[in-house]
Formats: C-alpha cells, structure tokens, sequence
C-alpha cells in the first residue's frame, strides 16, 4: 500500500510528555512510558501531526516532507476536527489551544479548567469541542468563538476520556472513578452512568448507530453497553495489562481493544470471541478503524503507525515520519 494512498483518510496525533516526578506518575497511570497520546482519523486529511516539549510538529503525509510547526508548548492531549480544520492542544498549564491549520496560527487559547485536561474530542460537525480534565469536570467549547458553552459535572475523579455519539447530541466520557457516563448535550445532564469496571475507565468509543458503547479500563477487561437499557452485554478478557484504546468497526461486526500489555486484540462484536490477537513492539496507545473497516491503524511508543489488516491478521505497513 503506498503511502499517498494513505494520506487520504489518515491523521496522526502524537505527544510526548515530560520529566517531573508529577508528570511521570501521570505517564505511568495512564500512558505507561510511552510519549503518545491520541489519533484521528478524517476523510480528507493530509496531515500528520506530531506534538512535544518544541510544539507541534506537521508532516505531509503526500508529499513526505515537514508541512510546519505550531508552537503550543508542553502538550498532555491533541484532537483534530472531522471537515480538518483545525487542531486543538491541551497544555500543561490547563490552557487549550485551538489552532488554525490553513493559516498555522493560534485562533484561540480556551481557559476554564483547574488541572490538566487529559482527552479532547470535536464533534462530528467539528462545531464543538469537548474536554475531559483531571479536575474532575467536562467543558464544552464553541469552536468558532472559543466560547465555553456547557460544564458536565458528576464524576468524582480525573475524566480521562471523551467521545461525542456520531449523531452528536450525546457525550460519553470515562474516569478514574471507574465508571462511563453519557451525557445529554442539550440539557447537560447525565442520561446513563454505566458501573462494572473495577479500575479506572480510560478509553470509550460509540457504534456507528450510537446505539452502543465500549469502555476500557485499568482492570484490564473492556465493556460493551446496551445504551438503551444500560446494560453490559459483553465483557472482553484476555489483555494483562490496562486496556487504554477502544474501536468498533464502522460496519459492526468487530471491535478492537489496545492495552498496556503490548497487544491489540479483535474481538467478534457480537459473541466476544477472540478473532486476532496482534504484538506490537512497543506500548500501545493509539487505536482507530480504517472508514470502511478493513484496517486497525495502531500508533506506537516508536512514534510510528502500524497498519493491520483485520480480515487477514496481517500488517501491512509502517509509517514512519522523519521530522
């Protein structure tokens, strides 16, 4: 598969973090020694973006070559809107930051959150802007204006996850208090709070109907929900470590779980049964689906991204950028 083909649909998002002891018991709960953060993926994307202690670094994913630099600062989380056009930065300072990647200049620095802000997501129509912070608080932005338009209060420790439903009315988000909660973003009240983990839950993904969820936690199982009866329909066991990455397949018939103990495993949706398991030689903390569902894009603590066909097993290729 050659890599311009690639730069289509593919956007990575990469972070590395810092020395201090605070920072390293961060690292370690929830990213393990690894420098990764986050990936996305877009339809029309061209960008990889890689983030660190010199800002955010950019690569033309068709042209190899670097594309630019956003001087953010120290970053803990990236995200990067659907339509592409636009990045956001959490620091270690609290701050967000909302860059303009057309123009590659600062559109709005977002303040409001008392600790660091460990997940960001954009809503589907890359309107909105949610942020999930270890002071325990989800905050809701306006895109355009940098405005922050909601807060979701009701977890009772560090938010480390946040995904808008695909219909974008609703917000799932994942904390250090072992549960999930879906949010109703009209109202800003919780519709659902979804209990059985017995760690912390670090990572949550809708189906493509948004009519189920899965969550996966430091206990080392991940979680598929029912949201309309908020029941867990499925329990997935096997990683030995904390289970830090979620996907469903765009068509529903897998999902994937990436964990801490160096290995991504695809699991049939329905019964649970384990379809792949793949190694990896590095820790794990980046997960998505290919749009049509045929490849599991996995980013390592090597600051590459493997490329995996799930009918086969196989991988089929590496990126790897050279800034």
């Amino acid at each position: 598969m050659k890599q311009a083909h690639l730069a289509g649909w593919i956007t990575l998002m990469m972070a590395w973090g810092t020395t201090c002891a605070q920072e390293e018991l961060f690292e370690t709960k929830v990213f393990g020694s690894s420098d990764l953060s986050s990936l996305a993926l877009g339809a029309e994307q061209q960008v990889l973006a890689v983030a660190g202690r010199r800002g955010i670094r950019l690569w033309d994913l068709v042209q190899s070559r670097p594309a630019g630099i956003l001087p953010s600062g120290q970053v803990t989380a990236l995200a990067l809107s659907p339509d592409g056009k636009h990045a956001a930065a959490a620091l270690f300072n609290q701050d967000l930051q909302l860059w303009n990647l057309s123009t590659l200049k600062l559109q709005s620095s977002l303040q409001g959150h008392t600790d660091w802000v460990y997940s960001l997501t954009f809503s589907p129509d890359s309107k909105w802007l949610a942020s999930g912070s270890f002071d325990q608080s989800i905050r809701i932005w306006n895109v355009q204006d940098g405005g922050a338009t909601l807060t979701l209060k009701g977890h009772r420790n560090w938010v480390h996850a946040v995904q808008f439903s695909p219909e974008g009315g609703r917000l799932a988000s994942g904390s250090e208090d072992q549960t999930a909660r879906v949010w109703d973003l009209k109202t800003g009240t919780t519709l659902q709070v979804l209990t059985g983990h017995t760690g912390f839950v670090s990572a949550a993904a809708f189906d493509a109907s948004g009519k189920q969820l899965i969550t996966g936690s430091g206990d080392r199982t991940a979680r598929i929900w029912d949201l309309n009866t908020a029941q867990n329909t499925l329990t997935l066991r096997g990683h030995t470590d904390a289970v830090t990455g979620v996907a469903f397949d765009p068509q529903g018939a897998w999902v994937a779980t990436a964990s801490l103990d160096r290995t991504v495993k695809v699991w049939n949706s329905t019964t649970g049964a384990l379809l792949h398991t793949f190694s990896i030689e590095a820790e794990i903390h980046l997960l998505q689906a290919s749009k049509d569902g045929t490849l599991l894009l996995i980013g390592t603590g090597q600051q590459n991204l493997q490329m995996w066909d799930v009918q086969s097993g196989q991988l089929k290729t590496t990126l790897q950028p050279k800034f």
